[in-house]
């Protein structure tokens, strides 16, 4: 079976026993009423088109009663024209046959190959997250067409898998020591956030790693978890079993779940593991219950003792990919986990893949109290928490972060991105960001609008919306959902749910402050279906 083809299966089905990391039974689908609704949708959209003539297919195919949130069907031909799109329909007949994704990968090409194999699953990098789509194959009028549609995952599982799946590709296409090279660039494509690829050989040496350079090099068949575990002699005893699989071991005090694959050199016909691993358990919770630990550690014992307690990998104060740090308001580093070579220096100018100065957020966080701040990081969205200390005379900060995916965490952290930029650049420029469809402000099915407090929307990632007037709008069951929203808004920030395009949708509000714009108060909103 075609590798590609595997891994989507194993994403969407139940995975082989041979391919977890025990002999015992499969870990449940995360996706399956996802991957089921999906597939659902396509084989009702190839009937239409299978039972009426063409013309009148494509029309019942964009009706409105075949969407559910955001997942719609899309009809392609076999050189990459869109004949059917209910979502962008003004990408109809655009010729989208080398589009490709963040890595790299041809995405549309993908698709289309998939689908002369009669139908199944394609995933690839979209819109600063993961996409999977189902196609399937139909002719009709002696013309094949694909017939598709898909959903994001919102999950590290799933981003995991696509990353790897990503270095597949970029190894197939270019020499064992360019990919390597590639894959431990520490400011390169194959890092997001957390996640990163590392590689091994199948005695055990590592060969290319994101995060830890250090480790390239060295063999490490013989490291163990502190169960005991001999993780990387099982990345390689599955590997020699399966094309793909997942392994679980302890690293860093916390669970840890790592996604493997076997590639092997074209010329030297040599055999090499990739994967991507993630922490489960990582979490908000989780990162403040770290801080406020860490806080009262460091206010009794001082700061030579944090030091060293806090970048003991295998102490009390690091879980998985949570780290302290602590910073004085100067941007001088006094402690950091993850990065003790920044111990002693200023960090105050250190930027961002967006110009943005993360320090200098912390501070202005810490000196208004603390709490949670967003910025990008590791071509990532990054999550924050502070808490401003003082030691002996001087005011500090001590904080932690992680890398939110969830929808929730998305849409929370793009709208605080949003009203963070406004603060610092101003409407006009923020609001142009948004409408010209700024990659920041895209995740996935994200809708993201500005709304005044007559009903205006100001600004939206989909040009559709601006300034229509939203006032009196109802959702699906007849309430008025504009008012709602900006009653929510009033309270400073909150949730809504309201029914539209067959499902559940949630909106998340926050309200700019005592801003206006032309006069009127606005709010920012982001939704998605679930």
């Amino acid at each position: 079976m075609n590798k590609l083809i595997f891994l989507i299966l194993l994403i969407i089905v139940n995975l082989n026993a041979k391919a977890t990391s025990s002999n015992k039974a499969s870990p449940k689908n995360p996706f399956e009423t996802s991957s089921q609704r999906i597939e659902k949708q396509v084989d009702n959209a190839y009937t239409i088109l299978e039972n009426n003539s063409f013309e009148k297919a494509i029309s019942m195919i964009g009706n409105p009663e075949l969407i559910y949130g955001k997942e719609a069907v899309f009809i392609l031909d076999f050189e990459g024209n869109i004949i059917q799109q209910y979502i962008n329909p003004q990408n109809i007949w655009s010729n989208i046959f080398n589009a490709q994704d963040k890595f790299g990968k041809k995405y549309i090409e993908a698709i289309l190959n998939q689908a002369s194999q009669d139908s199944g699953w394609v995933s690839y990098a979209w819109q600063g997250t993961t996409k999977f789509t189902f196609v399937k194959k139909i002719e009709k009028e002696n013309t094949p067409y694909v017939i598709g549609s898909g959903f994001y995952p919102y999950t590290k599982w799933s981003a995991a898998v696509n990353m790897v799946d990503n270095a597949v590709n970029y190894f197939y296409k270019n020499t064992t020591e360019e990919s390597f090279a590639a894959f431990s660039y520490p400011v390169g494509e194959f890092i997001s956030g957390d996640l990163y690829v590392f590689a091994f050989d199948l005695e055990g040496n590592c060969l290319a790693h994101g995060n830890d350079p250090g480790l390239i090099g060295q063999n490490l068949y013989d490291l163990q978890d502190p169960d005991g575990k001999y993780f990387i002699r099982d990345f390689i005893e599955k590997v020699k079993l399966v094309d793909y699989a997942w392994s679980d071991y302890i690293w860093y005090g916390a669970p840890k779940k790592s996604y493997i694959t076997k590639v092997t050199d074209q010329i030297s016909n040599k055999k090499y593991i990739l994967g991507v691993g993630y922490y489960p358990n990582t979490n908000r919770e989780k990162v403040e219950e770290y801080v406020k630990r860490g806080f009262s550690f460091l206010k009794f014992n001082g700061v030579s003792h944090a030091v060293k307690e806090f970048q003991n990998r295998l102490g009390n104060y690091v879980y998985g990919d949570i780290f302290l740090f602590v910073y004085d308001l100067k941007g001088n580093c006094l402690a950091n986990g993850e990065k003790p070579s920044w111990i002693g220096q200023n960090v105050l100018s250190i930027e961002n893949q967006d110009g943005v100065k993360p320090i200098e957020l912390l501070i202005d966080k810490a000196q208004r109290g603390g709490g949670w701040i967003d910025y990008q990081w590791n071509n990532g969205n990054t999550s924050a928490y502070i808490e401003p200390i003082n030691i002996g005379p001087e005011k500090a900060l001590i904080g932690s972060s992680f890398y939110p995916i969830s929808q929730y965490e998305f849409a929370i952290l793009t709208a605080n991105s949003i009203y963070d930029e406004i603060e610092q650049e101003g409407e006009e420029k923020v609001f142009n960001k948004l409408v010209s469809g700024n990659s920041k402000f895209l995740r996935g099915d994200l809708d993201t609008r500005i709304y005044d407090i007559n009903g205006n929307c100001l600004a939206s990632n989909n040009y559709q919306h601006i300034w229509k007037k939203y006032f009196d709008a109802v959702d699906q069951t007849g309430k008025p959902y504009f008012i709602k929203m900006a009653k929510s808004a009033e309270q400073g920030l909150g949730w809504i749910e309201t029914k539209q395009r067959n499902a559940t949708k949630k909106t998340f509000t926050l309200r700019a402050g005592n801003r206006q714009f032309m006069g009127l108060p606005y709010f920012i909103t982001t939704s998605f279906f679930e």
